[in-house]
């Protein structure tokens, strides 16, 4: 993501892949949720993006393995390395 005076760069998180399907709407589905339930923070849009992307990549099927806030908490909290990266420029 990008801002006017930043960029924002957000890994993955290690996973098992069995499909595809689905990952970039649970992305975004996450990204919104994140974004929403933090007032507008962008890293934790991109956090909860990753995380739900990662649960639907898990399992066939394009709903399958998506997750409610709590679990993406959870999932976060398993992986406190994760950070989203942020750059000035």
């Amino acid at each position: 993501f990008r801002s006017r005076s930043e960029r924002f760069y957000a890994g993955i998180l290690p996973t098992t892949v069995a499909n595809t399907t689905g990952a970039g709407d649970a992305f975004m589905a996450g990204f919104v949720a994140g974004y929403d339930l933090s007032r507008g923070d962008i890293s934790t849009g991109l956090s909860f993006g990753s995380a739900n992307a990662a649960g639907v990549v898990r399992h066939f099927g394009a709903h399958n393995g998506l997750r409610t806030a709590t679990e993406i908490r959870a999932e976060l909290a398993k992986f406190p390395a994760f950070l989203v990266r942020r750059k000035k420029y």
